[in-house]
């Protein structure tokens, strides 16, 4: 009974020191470089404008400027 157990413990030791040499490693792969599209410029006279504009309402879902797609 003992050799047994003593045989199961020295596969299981052997096993665990392996294991973690025999995987290749994972790293993370880089992300592609996407473009997320065109940057607005809104200058602070507009924003403070609609500010100005809807400072009555507590939430306000207006947009400050509605640039055309190309």
């Amino acid at each position: 009974m003992q050799r047994v157990v003593l045989s199961f413990l020295a596969f299981a030791f052997v096993l665990a020191i392996a294991i973690p040499t025999s995987l290749p490693e994972q790293t993370a792969s880089p992300a592609p470089h996407l473009p997320r599209g065109t940057a607005t410029d809104v200058s602070s006279a507009e924003v403070q404008a609609m500010v100005q504009k809807t400072e009555a309402d507590r939430v306000s879902d207006q947009a400050i400027r509605v640039v055309p797609s190309r």
